[in-house]
């Protein structure tokens, strides 16, 4: 995976599957992946990475080419299935734990 902001390499710091037991402090990870993707299948891998240059940390969400394409199919037939939030609402650590 690519740094965001300065395009090099980076490493998984932490990856999580929902159902797995976390401590508070790691479920928020899992619960922007709910508001995510939950809404179609539990069958993701949140993922924190950080870039092993600049140190930028950032959050991935990793799921099956089968599972998005069938989800964006589902969208396609109904738009407001997709929609788990506003465009405009920002994910924070606060937020996702909500």
């Amino acid at each position: 995976m690519i740094c965001p902001e300065c395009q090099s390499k980076t490493t998984v710091v932490d990856s999580r599957t929902p159902g797995e037991s976390v401590s508070s402090k790691i479920q928020y990870l899992l619960n922007h992946g709910e508001r995510l993707f939950g809404w179609w299948s539990d069958e993701f891998r949140m993922r924190r990475r950080k870039c092993c240059d600049c140190g930028e940390t950032f959050e991935t969400i990793e799921i099956t080419m089968r599972d998005l394409e069938d989800s964006y199919d589902e969208v396609q037939r109904d738009p407001e299935l997709g929609k788990p939030w506003r465009e405009d609402d920002e994910i924070t650590e606060e937020t996702a734990t909500m």
